[in-house]
């Protein structure tokens, strides 16, 4: 008799782990759904916003490679 409930309380553990990691699937996947939207309405303005950085980016070591005025030190590719 004590045998037959340890073999259910083990099938009812195994049943509460497989729903749990089922959870977990689900939310991944709901969270990969809203990234994908999220990219597709806002991929432009995503991509000005770093093309824009990227040229400050650019010009700031240009202009400290020219040993302009910026401050710091002299950056060496």
């Amino acid at each position: 008799m004590e045998r037959m409930n340890l073999t259910s309380l083990k099938a009812r553990i195994a049943a509460v782990r497989g729903a749990g990691a089922t959870e977990y699937i689900i939310i991944v996947a709901l969270v990969a759904v809203f990234l994908i939207g999220a990219v597709g309405m806002y991929g432009e303005t995503l991509d000005d916003i770093f093309q824009g950085g990227k040229s400050k980016l650019k010009a700031t070591r240009d202009r400290m490679n020219r040993g302009g005025s910026g401050g710091g030190t002299r950056i060496v590719d």
